[in-house]
């Protein structure tokens, strides 16, 4: 059973992936996922979007938004042109991309008391 899990933190803009111009509806974007023995490090992943979800990631997704990802392990073999051998590289072919919650650097905006000159309905303390 091929099926990919992953939560972590967008790492690079949503843009269309190089591929043909047969998938104009795709997009890909790097995660970042902090590893379960250091939070210090992490591991990054090369997300693949299609269709309805592409459109979602290109409205929504931007970098440091915590996110979840549910979908397939894909691998691509690239060759050269040179005599160098063939890469290997593995993608993750998202089904689903779940909104965790605000970006990393606005949550400071996220736990700021509300400004009773500029909110009508914050409590004025006095």
């Amino acid at each position: 059973m091929n099926i990919a899990v992953l939560i972590g933190n967008v790492a690079s803009d949503p843009e269309p992936p190089h591929t043909p111009p047969s998938q104009p509806g795709s997009c890909c974007f790097r995660l970042a996922v902090s590893r379960p023995t250091d939070d210090t490090k992490a591991d990054f992943f090369r997300i693949v979007t299609h269709g309805r979800q592409a459109r979602m990631c290109r409205t929504y997704l931007s970098i440091g938004r915590r996110i979840s990802v549910h979908g397939r392990l894909h691998g691509r073999l690239e060759t050269s042109a040179g005599h160098e051998p063939p890469r290997g590289d593995v993608q993750v072919v998202a089904h689903h991309v779940g909104l965790l919650g605000a970006r990393a650097h606005n949550n400071a905006d996220m736990t700021a008391k509300p400004d009773p000159a500029t909110d009508e309905h914050a409590e004025v303390a006095g």
